[in-house]
């Protein structure tokens, strides 16, 4: 087990990129990307990637690329913990994902249409930013629970419709744990719990037309709804129990939340 850090822009698979100039980093090793973007051309498995200024990028895939790691976003504007442009195949992450402590260096952030997109582990958002931003029309499956950090949600899905499934508990902050802005499919097979700082600390919140949303488990509000949604021309199926806080429903729906 090694602290290993980039030198220079450059593929994973090369050692030009890294410390020393002689071998790649491996299993346990801690990785920093530094100020340099590492294009993740292999399947690796590391303790954990850190982007500080810079990022990890997978840009192309064949197939399915394995990352088995946990990620963090960094401490600078787009220092995402791990960027997936690809736009064909499957990236598959084992390891829990953290936003880091800049409001854009997202720790995961997926930004290729046509991707497939798995985690094993969980989401979490930070006081900084999200845990994970969905740009692009993408399948994405979290067997994991997301939650929201102290001012960022866990998941905020963003600009096209794609489909999501959490396997895993949606737990609201002071933000959303999950927070539909386009249109989505989205199922959670496991239950929502709203947080305790208004309507926006909601487990679940949709703001767009035209999203589906299906919860398997228990609904429960806290000052956050298990579920707000402030837009019309959705479907929503609850299909688990109705828990209220003695002030906020479980479920609030319509036009306006205020």
């Amino acid at each position: 087990m090694a602290a290993r850090t980039a030198v220079a822009n450059g593929n994973w698979s090369s050692v030009a990129t890294w410390d020393g100039g002689t071998t790649i980093p491996t299993t346990g090793d801690t990785v920093s990307a530094v100020t340099f973007t590492v294009t993740i051309d292999q399947n690796i498995n590391v303790a954990s990637l850190t982007s500080t200024t810079g990022k990890f990028v997978v840009s192309t895939v064949s197939g399915t690329r394995t990352i088995a790691a946990n990620i963090t976003g960094g401490t600078a504007a787009l220092a995402y913990g791990h960027e997936i442009t690809a736009t064909s195949g499957t990236v598959a992450i084992t390891g829990d994902i953290t936003g880091g402590s800049n409001g854009t260096a997202y720790g995961l952030h997926v930004n290729g249409t046509g991707v497939t997109v798995t985690v094993t582990g969980n989401i979490l958002g930070t006081a900084s930013t999200y845990g994970a931003v969905l740009s692009t029309a993408s399948t994405f499956t979290l067997t994991g629970n997301t939650t929201a950090g102290a001012n960022s949600g866990g998941i905020l899905s963003r600009t096209t419709a794609k489909t999501i499934t959490i396997n895993g508990n949606v737990v609201g902050s002071a933000s959303p744990g999950l927070w539909l802005s386009s249109g989505d499919t989205a199922t959670v097979n496991g239950n929502v719990t709203g947080g305790g700082n208004g309507v926006y600390s909601s487990g679940i919140v949709n703001d767009t037309v035209g999203a589906t949303i299906t919860v398997t488990g228990t609904c429960t509000a806290n000052a956050g709804a298990g579920v707000a949604l402030n837009i019309a021309n959705y479907v929503l199926d609850c299909q688990g129990p109705l828990v209220p806080s003695t002030t906020v429903p479980a479920i609030i729906a319509g036009a306006l939340i205020g």
